[in-house]
């Protein structure tokens, strides 16, 4: 995997990171995990979300393999936390077709890396508390069980990560 590449997604990579995200809403349905709607994927509703700069893609290949939004905040799941110590990841996708390839070990590494640049003290994310599968990945990659927080009627887990700079 030497020619790995993560990059800012800009306009033009719209319809890669929508396909990427529909080809995983579809994925989880199959699995019985009805996680993302693949209709919150069209272009009304995530090209906005692309133009903000936060989506980044890993390109494997010359293909986008798969995907993370950046965020430098994240008052909607860590709401009572300071704003300034943390980076935040959700929608880590990677493309069924470059699955088991650690990519998602990748760039979990490179947003690590990319938060000790921006001088921040942790990597944040958040999944579903029922996603026992998911909670242990964190886990595993060495990420911490910061509690839960419920959003409507979704429990939802909060991991952190030490930032090591």
């Amino acid at each position: 995997m030497e020619n790995l590449e993560i990059r800012r997604a800009g306009i033009e990579d719209f319809p890669a990171v929508s396909a990427v995200l529909i080809e995983a809403a579809h994925w989880l349905r199959e699995k019985g995990v009805s996680l993302w709607d693949p209709e919150n994927f069209s272009e009304n509703s995530l090209l906005p979300q692309v133009e903000d700069g936060n989506f980044w893609i890993c390109i494997l290949g010359g293909k986008v393999a798969g995907l993370l939004k950046f965020q430098m905040e994240d008052e909607l799941y860590w709401p009572s936390f300071p704003k300034d110590e943390a980076v935040y990841v959700h929608k880590l996708t990677i493309s069924r077709r470059f699955a088991g390839q650690g990519l998602a070990d990748r760039m979990l590494n490179w947003a690590t890396m990319k938060g000790a640049e921006l001088g921040r003290n942790y990597l944040r994310l958040d999944c579903e508390a029922s996603r026992e599968n998911l909670c242990w990945i964190y886990e595993s990659f060495g990420f911490e069980r910061e509690g839960e927080i419920l959003l409507g009627e979704r429990k939802m887990a909060r991991f952190e990560l030490k930032i090591c700079r």
